[in-house]
């Protein structure tokens, strides 16, 4: 009898921590949040190499404007240093995303973003903008207002006008798992 009972106590929790879970995503839900993220590049060319290394935080807010679905901005900046350039780069602008439940508090989390960007290098400042699809986000809601995420996937575009020099340059981009950016993200 206590076994029994003890099941019951058991699958009522499961079902209510379920149910916490699935409505945590709902219209008019909110969060406050940030990632941050390290990167190191390499490129060879023609024998000779050029080593970048990176640090960017990106403060973010959103709500959900239907359940699943979050509209949010964010601000990057990104600080990066290449053979003694110091490069410091800003990016603002929307971000919209939409939640699929894979399991019990993990999600997968496609987003795509767009925004304005400046760069200042070496005495050079370009404006432009920049696309981002997140193909490989996620995030796990241990609790109701608390979550983790995680993007190991994205590809972006990026247009930058550098007036002081009369150029132009974009790049094209896919960042692959050896450059996540992690994040932390309070709901109410």
């Amino acid at each position: 009898q206590t076994d029994i009972t003890m099941k019951k106590i058991l699958l009522f929790l499961f079902a209510a921590a379920s149910l916490a879970t699935a409505t945590a995503q709902t219209k008019g839900d909110k969060y406050v949040g940030g990632m941050i993220g390290v990167a190191t590049t390499s490129v060879i060319t023609k024998g000779s190499s050029v080593n970048t290394t990176s640090f960017s935080i990106a403060p973010e807010f959103a709500f959900f404007v239907a359940n699943k679905f979050r509209i949010g901005g964010a601000f990057n900046y990104t600080l990066g240093a290449t053979q003694g350039d110091v490069t410091h780069s800003v990016e603002f602008g929307p971000e919209l995303a939409y939640y699929v439940r894979l399991c019990d508090k993990f999600y997968y989390v496609p987003s795509f973003g767009f925004g304005f960007a400046y760069t200042h290098v070496a005495d050079v400042s370009g404006v432009g903008f920049e696309l981002g699809l997140g193909l490989g986000s996620f995030e796990f809601r241990p609790t109701r207002h608390f979550g983790l995420a995680m993007n190991l996937l994205t590809f972006s575009y990026a247009y930058q006008h550098y007036g002081d020099l009369g150029a132009n340059g974009s790049m094209v981009g896919l960042k692959l798992g050896i450059n996540p950016s992690v994040g932390v993200r309070y709901y109410f």
